[in-house]
């Protein structure tokens, strides 16, 4: 599965986010500015995980065994507090 994250004015806030996909499981990966590498997440452009600059967008591949039921990103601010969810897609529908 890939997902598509774009940052607008930061400013320099943020500190990551997580990306939580569920269905009758969930699972979540926490993204983090300087942490080169996240188990069953990869950049779709390969080389180690990074976070969108201001104003831009990053691809990032997750490794799923099947389509989940719903994403959601929920944005992680300096300091280490979790937001709540900033964007939530449900349902997910398979492209064809």
């Amino acid at each position: 599965m890939r997902v598509q994250v774009h940052f607008s004015e930061t400013k320099g806030l943020l500190e990551g986010f997580v990306i939580t996909i569920g269905g009758a499981d969930s699972k979540s990966y926490k993204i983090l500015n300087n942490v080169p590498s996240v188990t069953g997440v990869s950049m779709f452009s390969g080389g180690d995980i990074a976070l969108p600059a201001d104003n831009t967008e990053k691809t990032y591949k997750i490794t799923s065994e099947s389509l989940p039921e719903n994403l959601q990103i929920s944005p992680i601010l300096k300091g280490g507090k979790v937001c709540s969810s900033s964007d939530k897609v449900s349902p997910i529908n398979l492209c064809k």
